[in-house]
C-alpha cells in the first residue's frame, strides 16, 4: 500500500511582466463612478417623466377650456349671462372650469356684468384641478359678439 501524498501547498508561480491584478481600491473607485453615473441618470429620468406628466395635464386643461369655449361661442348670444348663462361641459374626470364674462367697452376698459350691453363680451375660462392647489391649471381668453 502506498502511503498518502502530501498535500503541497498552493505555490503561485512568479507574475510575468505586468500580470497584476486589481486592487480593492481600483474596484471600489470604478463602482463609485458607475454608482453616481446611474444616479444622475436616474434623476434625469425622474425629471423628464415629471415634465411629461406636466405637459399632459396642461395639454387635458387646454383641451378643456377649449371645448368649453366652443360651445360658448356655439351658443345664441347672451346680453345678460348672469340671468341666462351660457352651457357648461361640466366637470371633465379631475378638471373644473369657470367662466366669467365681462363686457368689452374699448380695448383699454371692460366692465364686470351687469352694464350695458356693446354686443361684445370678454370670456375667460380657468380650468382648475382637484389635484393641483387653488391655481389654475389653465386659463383661456375670447370674445363673443352678438351677430
Amino acid at each position: 500500500m502506498r502511503p498518502p501524498r502530501a498535500r503541497r501547498a498552493n505555490v503561485r508561480a512568479p507574475l510575468k511582466g505586468d500580470e497584476r491584478g486589481y486592487t480593492l481600491i481600483s474596484l471600489l473607485i470604478a463602482l463609485t463612478i458607475i454608482g453616481l453615473t446611474l444616479m444622475i441618470l436616474l434623476t434625469g429620468l425622474s425629471t423628464a417623466a415629471l415634465g411629461t406628466a406636466i405637459v399632459t395635464q396642461r395639454t387635458a386643461a387646454e383641451n378643456y377650456a377649449r371645448g368649453q369655449m366652443e360651445m360658448i361661442k356655439a351658443a345664441p348670444y347672451s346680453p345678460n349671462p348672469t340671468a341666462v348663462p351660457y352651457p357648461l361641459i361640466g366637470s371633465l374626470g379631475v378638471y373644473t372650469a369657470t367662466v366669467s364674462v365681462r363686457y368689452w367697452v374699448s380695448p383699454t376698459f371692460t366692465t364686470t356684468l351687469p352694464a350695458s350691453d356693446q354686443g361684445l363680451q370678454e370670456i375667460t375660462i380657468s380650468v382648475y384641478s382637484s389635484r393641483m392647489g387653488a391655481d389654475p391649471v389653465f386659463r383661456l381668453q375670447g370674445y363673443k359678439g352678438e351677430r
